[in-house]
């Protein structure tokens, strides 16, 4: 367990908050310290109870954006564990009662250059972005899950869609896309397969 003022944390820099479903705890990442030539980050979770800080991740990797399930017990998140040296992410999921984790996607497998940004629809499928390489990065909107592991696209796009979060009736997925000619929060119906751009 992490406190304040320990091991230089948590007076780095932290991002990405999320609430769990019990509003109880926070998790989110924060800048990690080491010589690799990069900087990583760590996941860590505050608990409103204890007014604690627990490190959930301990090695010197990117891990972020970090996000309860619905029923509190996992987290998904981003990790470069297995493409060391690199801003290359897959997402991995975390037993938050054993803090077990597992990778559940494998760019090395697929087109992408990296899957970024895990948002949970029930507690075992999650929709996500992923980035084909290029020069002009695209962005695409997909789903997986926990026990199946398979990937598959949203909806197919000319344009970058990302960072995708799904209403809680599950009809309709919020999320960016430059297909405005600029970035603008749009809804995809789900059931119509329709749009709507709302700003």
């Amino acid at each position: 367990m992490i406190t304040n003022n320990t091991d230089g944390f948590p007076n780095s820099n932290g991002y990405n908050p999320r609430w769990s479903p019990t509003n109880d705890k926070i998790v989110f990442h924060f800048d990690g310290i080491t010589n690799v030539g990069w900087i990583p980050a760590q996941i860590a979770m505050y608990d409103f109870e204890t007014g604690s800080i627990t490190r959930l991740t301990e090695d010197s990797y990117y891990n972020y954006s970090p996000v309860f399930s619905k029923n509190g017990e996992y987290l998904l998140y981003q990790s470069s564990k297995n493409t060391p040296g690199t801003y290359e992410t897959n997402i991995w999921f975390m037993d938050l009662r054993t803090l077990e984790s597992f990778q559940i996607t494998d760019v090395s497998k697929t087109s992408l250059r990296t899957v970024e940004r895990p948002n949970w629809i029930d507690n075992d499928r999650f929709l996500f972005h992923g980035i084909y390489p290029g020069f002009r990065e695209h962005h695409q909107i997909f789903e997986s899950s926990v026990s199946k592991k398979q990937i598959t696209k949203v909806f197919e796009s000319r344009w970058s869609d990302y960072t995708p979060s799904i209403s809680p009736d599950q009809t309709k997925i919020a999320f960016i896309s430059n297909r405005s000619r600029t970035h603008q929060v749009w809804i995809y119906h789900i059931a119509s397969k329709t749009y709507t751009q709302l700003t």
